[in-house]
């Protein structure tokens, strides 16, 4: 008999932080050995990674039998939602998405495990979720930092922050110098104070409820209007309706 194969599944996300631009969460599904082979030419967490070693990287994910799934989230879904929610809808539908990978009908009796990188509040939902998705011999770590500690968050963070930064990339051709687009950062910060006009619009690729919005361009802060008790719009039920605000869910894969 052959080794037992294990499915795995890794979800992470970039640009939350930031007041500046998307935030993109990614899923990818592959065999263990295979994120164990990406492993072997320095995998990890994207953060210690330089960007010429991410694309590297990627590109290696996309000649192996890996499929991969990213949804873009807007700064205006996230003034309107309270951001951890927002993160649990959203990686459920990407979880949704990767339950109909070709690489699960190919290993039918494989087991699946599924990791992903904690959200305060709701990993028993986000647990709930993947259980009603991917019923049989599954296993699921919700954990802090995750994406340091198992390869298939790792692969995930490197398509997030590759996605996220492009995005930022492409931004600045309009924008400006605009830095990373964290509150801590000087250039970000003096961008937003040099972009401000009292009596102008506020760029529509700016999260207008984070606090140093308030603080440095007022007019255009607003505070997020999270009604507790009543079922909050997610981002799903915008794309069911196809409204997508720009927020489409792009995958890249073989299957």
């Amino acid at each position: 008999m052959g080794k037992p194969v294990t499915i795995e599944i890794g979800v992470d996300e970039a640009g939350r932080g930031p007041f500046i631009g998307d935030m993109v969460i990614a899923g990818v599904i592959g065999l263990s050995s295979t994120f164990e082979s990406l492993v072997s030419i320095g995998l990890r967490d994207s953060k210690l990674l330089e960007p010429l070693k991410r694309l590297i990287i990627l590109n290696n994910m996309l000649s192996l039998d890996i499929d991969i799934v990213a949804t873009y989230v807007s700064p205006i879904h996230i003034d309107r939602s309270n951001m951890n929610m927002l993160e649990y809808t959203v990686i459920c539908g990407i979880l949704k998405y990767l339950s109909y990978s070709h690489i699960l009908r190919q290993h039918q009796d494989a087991g699946v495990r599924i990791y992903i990188d904690e959200v305060k509040g709701y990993n028993g939902k986000i647990g709930e979720c993947a259980r009603g998705l991917y019923r049989g011999n599954v296993e699921i770590f919700i954990e802090s930092r995750a994406d340091a500690k198992y390869p298939a968050v790792s692969a995930a963070s490197v398509v997030a922050k590759i996605l996220r930064d492009s995005n930022i990339k492409a931004l600045q051709v309009i924008a400006g110098e605009t830095g990373s687009g964290y509150p801590s950062d000087p250039v970000s910060r003096r961008w937003l104070a040099n972009m401000y006009r009292d009596d102008g619009e506020p760029p529509v690729y700016i999260r207008r409820s984070w606090g140093i919005v308030r603080d440095l361009a007022p007019s255009w802060y607003v505070s997020k209007q999270v009604k507790h008790g009543k079922k909050e719009k997610s981002l799903l039920d915008y794309i069911r309706r196809g409204v997508t605000y720009g927020d489409q869910p792009t995958s890249g894969s073989k299957g």
